[in-house]
C-alpha cells in the first residue's frame, strides 16, 4: 500500500502545486493586466504632452513672427520718423531763407520802400517836396 500512498501523496502534491500554479499564473495576469493600463495611461499621458509641445511650439513661433513684424514696422516708422525730421529741417531752413529775404536791409538804414512816418508826409506836402526835416523819435 505504501505504493498507492505514495501514488496519493504525489498526486495531492501535484494538485496543490497546480494550484499554487494557477494562483501564481491569476497573480501574474493582475500584475499584466495592472501594467498594460499603467502603460496606456502612460500613452494617453504622453499623446497628450506631445500635442501640448506641439501647440506650444506654435505659439512660440506665432510669438516669434509677431516679434518680427513688430520689428519691422519699428523701423518702418523709425525712417518714417526721420524723413519728417529732415523735412522739418528743411523746411525750417527755407523758412529762415524766406525772413532773410524779407528783411535784406541790415538795421539802422531805413529802406527806400518803407513808408514815411504820417508828419514827414505832412511836411513834405507843406514845403512843396523841397525840404524834409529830418525828425528825431
Amino acid at each position: 500500500m505504501s505504493f498507492v500512498s505514495t501514488l496519493k501523496k504525489n498526486n495531492e502534491n501535484a494538485i496543490l502545486s497546480a494550484t499554487d500554479v494557477e494562483g501564481f499564473i491569476d497573480h501574474t495576469r493582475g500584475e499584466h493586466k495592472k501594467a498594460k493600463e499603467k502603460i496606456e495611461t502612460m500613452k494617453m499621458i504622453m499623446e497628450t504632452l506631445k500635442k501640448k509641445t506641439e501647440s506650444l511650439k506654435k505659439k512660440i513661433e506665432d510669438i516669434k513672427i509677431a516679434h518680427l513684424e513688430q520689428e519691422q514696422a519699428h523701423e518702418v516708422e523709425k525712417a518714417k520718423v526721420q524723413k519728417l525730421d529732415t523735412q522739418l529741417e528743411h523746411a525750417q531752413a527755407k523758412q529762415r531763407e524766406i525772413e532773410q529775404l524779407k528783411n535784406p536791409v541790415p538795421r539802422g538804414i531805413k529802406s527806400t520802400t518803407q513808408p514815411l512816418p504820417p508828419l514827414a508826409y505832412a511836411e513834405f506836402f507843406i514845403s512843396g517836396g523841397r525840404h524834409l526835416k529830418k525828425r528825431t523819435y
